[in-house]
Order: structure tokens, then sequence, then C-alpha cells
């Protein structure tokens, strides 16, 4: 409609039989302090025996919606937003960081207690983008009648502007120094109070740091037990972007389609806009657990020249 392009799509993936390991010496989780004798197979020669499995599952829903308009006047226009869900029971596998052995399971006896948001994953984003041939020069609205230098410095230059929002990326809590489960490991995933919201405690200020989760909503588990907070339940603070590319193109002839020069800058974040830099620790132990400070994506410019033909 009046020129406008407009699209909605759902997007559904499903992932199967992804690798994962789990290590056969650790014993199930109990109240019994841990002893070298519990483990499964004895206490020696073998510290660790890693059994490397497939099994694990993966899902993704996402909503797309993207809104375009090319105008006759040199602009172009494209907005688009995504609402995304990604969870697994594993973290990355075969096609993540962790490699062809896939993620260890903190508990080799309950693979689905490990399912829950995939680490890093941005549960929104949106980005608006454009690009305009400004209107000056000969044959172009303002300054029409421009000729040899004039024209040369005011005609054919091009911007192209763009705002992105990255919002609810996701990160796992963890504590360290005990041994709850008593399965002979130190940390892991801590217990979330229920009904307690760890996320919206704060927001990052400028200049000052700040704490932006609830470190009173976690616990370090119980005895005999294993943390109940699930992967992924904590929410990184919105992460603004904006950058501007600028083109300035030189004829070297009289010819439409001859040889040109070419100017081209590239900057991110023109206005030096403060973002928040962090966590400083996801471990619940450590004082900087959700902290972030007012830092984080400084202004850059690259400039570069071309000839073309």
């Amino acid at each position: 409609g009046n020129g406008f392009t407009g699209r909605g799509s759902y997007v559904g993936a499903k992932g199967t039989h992804w690798p994962y390991t789990i290590n056969r010496q650790i014993p199930p989780a109990s109240t019994i302090p841990f002893t070298a004798s519990r483990k499964p197979f004895g206490a020696a020669p073998y510290d660790r025996i890693i059994d490397y499995l497939v099994g694990a599952n993966q899902s993704y829903h996402g909503m797309e919606w993207e809104l375009l308009r090319q105008f006759s006047s040199g602009l172009y226009m494209r907005a688009w937003y995504e609402y995304r869900v990604a969870l697994n029971d594993v973290e990355g596998g075969k096609f993540g960081w962790v490699g062809l052995g896939g993620f260890a399971s903190e508990d080799p006896y309950d693979r689905a207690r490990d399912k829950g948001w995939s680490n890093g994953h941005a549960q929104h984003q949106a980005r608006v983008m454009g690009i305009y041939d400004l209107p000056l020069g000969k044959g172009q609205t303002y300054l029409s009648n421009a000729s040899g230098p004039i024209n040369q410095i005011v005609g054919n230059w091009t911007i192209a502007p763009e705002i992105g929002l990255y919002a609810g990326r996701r990160t796992t809590p963890l504590f360290s120094g005990a041994d709850p489960a008593n399965v002979g490991r130190s940390g892991g995933r801590p217990d979330i109070l229920s009904g307690c919201d760890p996320n919206g405690f704060g927001s990052p200020t400028d200049p000052a740091p700040a704490i932006v989760w609830n470190r009173s909503c976690f616990a370090v588990p119980g005895e005999g037990t294993y943390g109940s907070a699930t992967r992924g339940v904590l929410r990184q603070p919105r992460d603004p972007r904006f950058s501007i590319n600028i083109f300035k193109t030189i004829p070297l002839t009289p010819y439409e389609w001859g040889p040109y020069f070419k100017i081209e800058a590239y900057i991110t974040n023109p206005f030096n806009h403060t973002n928040p830099s962090g966590p400083g620790s996801v471990n619940i132990n450590d004082p900087r657990f959700g902290l972030y400070r007012a830092s984080g994506n400084v202004r850059r410019m690259f400039l570069r020249l071309r000839i073309g033909f």
C-alpha cells in the first residue's frame, strides 16, 4: 500500500541428536559427603571417564516483521524486528564454540535439567536503516544548475544511517567454592528463590557503574542437590547501536558510466553514546556480580578511497 511492502514470518527449527558429554565418574547427588570411594568405577586409576553421546535437543521459534519503502526521490528505507526463542538442553554442541564433543551436562543423570535459554541469545532484535541520495547538484531538486567545480563538490552524496537495538540477551548465573551435591566438583548453577525475578534490579548509569541483577534471588543449593536456576535466566541490559555511512562519488568523465573517484566514510557510534559494558561477573559469590559500567562502543571512523571503472 502506497509503495510500502510488509512481511510477517514465522521461522521455526528443531535440532535433534546434538552431541554432549558426561563424566561417568561423577556419583549421584547425595547428602553423603564426597569421597573417592563413591565414584561409580572406583577411586583408581581413572579420575574421569568421559562419555561422548548424542541425543540432546534444541528448538527455535521466531517471529519476524519487516517494512520496506523505495521512494522515487532516491530514498530507500527498511525496518525489521525479530522476537526469538532459542531453547536447548546443551550449549552449542557440534556447531558451537564447545567443539565436536558438545556440552558437558552438570548432572550426568539428568540432562533435562540443563534445558534453558541458549547463552548469549538475544530475545529481541530491531533495526532501522535507510539509504538517501541527497537531492543536490546538477539535475537535482536543489542547486540543479550547478556545474563544474560547484557540482563536483555538492553533487553525488549518499548517506546510509542505521539504528539497532538488541535486548534480552541471555546469561547463566554460577556459584563457586562449594560442593553441595557432594559429587567431587565445586561450583555450578545456584538455586533461585521461588517467585523472585533477578532481572530489572537496576540499570547502568553514566558515569557511575550499577548492579543490574538481584543477587538476593540466588543462593548456594541445599545439601545433596543441584541448583534450581535454569540456564539463561539472567537478561543483560539493552544494547542500542547507531552508525552512519557516507559516500561521495566524483565522476572523472562527462559520461554516466565512465570512471569515477569515490570517497567512503564508515562511522560507528558517531555521537559517542554510552552503552553498558559487562557484566563484571556472573558468579553470585563475586562482588562484581551483575556489575555493568558506563562504557562500551567507542566512536570509530574508517575512510576508504577508491577508483572505479
